[in-house]
């Protein structure tokens, strides 16, 4: 028998048999000399080191820092690290039995060799607890996939083609860096659901000298492949549906932005690269421009997405990138389409991997101006312009940028007309021209979705598509140019405001008129006024008036509170307001709203610090809104205030509020009114007289008169909680309770503010 020889090394506890090269822990020395020299490499009975791979048995990790230990990693004795020669955190092939699989290595401090470690979740799904398994390095490195086939392993169904695109992508980022093998399994929840996918297939990029090597290594007839950038997969069995038409005629609204574009490109004769910024609001139709202008050239198209190339490892992003720019140029001519650009490339706030995303995009502007590859143009898409780094705005990189607008009334009519082509439908097209006029503010996004919910409606029925059904789903879907500064108006209708019939007739005039009938004030040589004060007490409907105009007019309605638009940050406050009549424009005819300006437009170097405090600064904001270089157009400010004194003169001059209403307390017959409306929703006795009430309600707002009305009501249930009326008797002690609260010296200034607008 041999003796056995001390092993070269730190790792002194071990030794290695000349009889047949294994290395074992000292203790197991006698077993191994006893009979088991050699080891058997498919049952050993004791854990040893031979030709550089470690056969040992499978052990739960248990200790305190199981954390440190993920489903990826095997955790070896840190002597077999040595006679291994493994590097800490390297992919190294496990064994056990008929499977394999690839773990990183993790170092314990145990002695033996005979413990190996995974988590709780590799035992009980890959491996059983005390079976042997062999830990061994890959002698040569794995190839590079080039493509990868899954398929599902037990049957399942997958939805729709989109929900397949987004599980590809999800697979390509949280598999790249990966080792895997045909034959491996895929485990993980995807939107909700358990999927199991199976590698069928795998193809490696052209590398004679790595295949001859795999060819001479024979390791099982296994092949393990590396997961790159550049990997690409597909599901087996599946083929993507890649010729989806686009064609301009199913198209509305855009047909004048659409030639525009085509005619640059065709002119470049495809002897240039031409970057086109799209730009607008979400739903007017970036991205189906995008693929109209695609489908219409028959390029090859090259599609990014913001969102799936972004990856966790440092400089991969920026591989993927420059790898859809060079495919664009190898199939040139060719498209590149950027959708939403501004994930890519922020202006503001950057990040290092924000910049270096956006330089590598600027590296591959000019690698296609140098190319002598000709015809690569690049559409870019975003809904905030402000947003893209102003490096990529400039010529020779997205030399053109298009605004894709809010349509208006001609290019909704188009978009409704082309949608409705598509269904059963019975409109005239006095109907259709009709909703489009309604849809003040609407996108293409918003009018289909108009024409959806009323197919839905018709469809309860078994009807054909109607006006009826239109105007239904119309009041249903909100408009998405407001949405950010569009309040939830109550529907208020004249009706609804008893009395004030001079105040009603002088805002139609003032707001619906001019939007309505321009012509007729053409014809007349008059100028419509910009905008409309209501002044008057609190609590006399000035607000709800307000309301009552957007409801009637159908008009598009910005509600703003003075308060809202100040921000703490110097410049925030006057954008807010910029902004505001920014939007408002846009989706024109529009109603602004104003309520209580006096908090907004105070006059100036009042409680403010002089002319640099921020009330003057959105003062002069909203000054040079109402007249300055840029028109208003059709859009209308109405404003309300309790206290006109306080605003300032220069914005009551005419060109600016021209108009100043005074909505005073109300009179006997608009009491009346507003008593008949109120007690028509009220059970009352038959002692209750609307005239006495009218006579006893003198100098009262028109809420202070509801509210004697409710309080009325509270009255009649102190007294019995089993009420079913309210009696006279009962107005005339919440009339004791409740006074009028208008003081004297307001009514006042009221009166002189109205003598010196005269």
């Amino acid at each position: 028998m041999t003796k056995p020889r001390r092993s070269v090394g730190p790792a002194v506890k071990y030794r290695t048999c000349d009889a047949c090269n294994s290395t074992l822990y000292f203790t197991d020395l006698e077993t191994h000399f006893a009979g088991h020299c050699p080891p058997s490499s498919s049952n050993w009975t004791q854990a040893f080191v031979n030709d550089l791979c470690l056969y040992s048995y499978a052990k739960l990790y248990t200790k305190d820092d199981e954390y440190m230990v993920g489903n990826d990693n095997v955790v070896v004795p840190i002597a077999a690290i040595q006679l291994c020669g493994f590097v800490l955190s390297e992919p190294v092939i496990v064994r056990c039995g008929n499977k394999t699989f690839v773990k990183h290595i993790w170092p314990s401090d145990d002695l033996p060799l005979s413990s190996v470690y995974f988590s709780k979740q590799v035992l009980d799904d890959e491996l059983d607890q005390l079976k042997h398994v062999s830990v061994e390095k890959f002698k040569v490195p794995p190839s590079e996939a080039r493509n990868i086939e899954i398929r599902l392993s037990n049957n399942d169904q997958l939805p729709d083609e989109e929900f397949i695109r987004h599980l590809l992508t999800h697979i390509s980022n949280k598999y790249e860096g990966r080792i895997i093998k045909p034959s491996d399994f895929l485990c993980f929840d995807f939107y909700g659901r358990s999927l199991v996918l199976e590698v069928s297939k795998i193809s490696s990029f052209p590398n004679a000298g790595l295949n001859e090597q795999m060819q001479n290594m024979k390791i099982n007839d296994e092949q393990f492949y590396h997961i790159s950038c550049s990997t690409t997969w597909n599901l087996k069995d599946h083929v993507e549906k890649v010729n989806i038409n686009y064609p301009i005629s199913d198209v509305g609204g855009l047909c004048d932005i659409y030639e525009k574009v085509m005619n640059i490109i065709q002119k470049s004769n495809c002897q240039g690269v031409c970057g086109f910024l799209l730009h607008g609001i979400s739903g007017t139709g970036k991205t189906l421009l995008s693929n109209t202008i695609t489908y219409s050239l028959k390029r090859h198209v090259v599609e990014i997405k913001g969102w799936e190339i972004l990856s966790k490892i440092y400089g991969q992003s920026e591989a993927k990138l420059k790898l859809f720019f060079e495919e664009a140029i190898i199939n040139s001519p060719s498209i590149i389409l950027i959708d939403r650009l501004e994930i890519l490339s922020k202006s503001n706030e950057s990040t290092d991997f924000e910049r270096r995303i956006t330089n590598t995009l600027q590296t591959m502007f000019d690698l296609l101006k140098s190319t002598k590859h000709n015809g690569v143009a690049v559409i870019g898409t975003t809904s905030n312009l402000s947003s893209v780094d102003c490096n990529l705005r400039r010529p020779g990189r997205f030399d053109y940028e298009i605004e894709l607008p809010v349509p208006n009334e001609i290019q909704r009519k188009d978009i409704l007309t082309k949608q409705l082509s598509h269904i059963q439908q019975a409109l005239s097209e006095e109907e259709i021209t009709s909703i489009a006029y309604r849809a003040q503010g609407f996108v293409g996004a918003d009018l289909l979705a108009v024409v959806n919910r009323a197919q839905t409606e018709a469809a309860i029925n078994n009807e054909n598509v109607t006006y009826r059904h239109m105007c239904f789903a119309i009041a249903q879907v909100k408009p998405s140019a407001i949405k950010e500064v569009m309040v939830q108006v109550p529907n208020v209708k004249w009706t609804d405001i008893g009395g004030q019939d001079n105040i009603k007739l002088k805002l139609k005039q003032v707001v619906e008129w001019p939007l309505k009938h321009p012509e007729a004030f053409k014809r007349m040589g008059i100028t419509p006024p910009r905008g409309v004060l209501l002044y008057g007490p609190p609590g006399c409907s000035k607000t709800m008036i307000a309301k009552a105009v957007a409801t009637e007019s159908h008009f598009n309605f910005i509600s703003v509170k003075g308060p809202e638009l100040f921000n703490k940050y110097v410049g925030e406050s006057e954008r807010a307001v910029r902004e505001t009549f920014m939007r408002a424009r846009s989706v024109a005819p529009c109603v602004v709203f104003f309520d209580e300006l006096d908090g907004l437009a105070g006059e100036r170097g009042i409680g403010d610090s002089g002319s640099s405090g921020v009330h003057s600064r959105v003062l002069a904001q909203l000054l040079t809104e109402l007249d300055g270089v840029q028109p208003l157009g059709n859009v209308t400010i109405l404003a309300a205030t309790n206290r006109p004194d306080l605003i300032d003169s220069a914005l009551l001059r005419p060109g600016r509020l021209d108009r100043k209403i005074y909505v005073p307390l109300p009179d006997k017959t608009t009491r009346f009114e507003i008593l008949r409306l109120k007690l028509s929703k009220m059970p009352t006795s038959t002692d209750v007289d609307i005239n006495k009430l009218v006579e006893l309600t003198e100098n009262y707002s028109g809420a202070e008169v509801i509210s004697i009305c409710h309080e009325a009501s509270l009255k009649a249930l102190e007294d019995n909680i089993k009420a079913k009326q309210v009696e006279m008797s009962h107005f005339e002690v919440s009339l004791q309770s409740l006074r009028p609260q208008t003081p004297l010296w307001l009514l006042k200034i009221y009166e002189k503010f109205s003598g010196i607008q005269r």
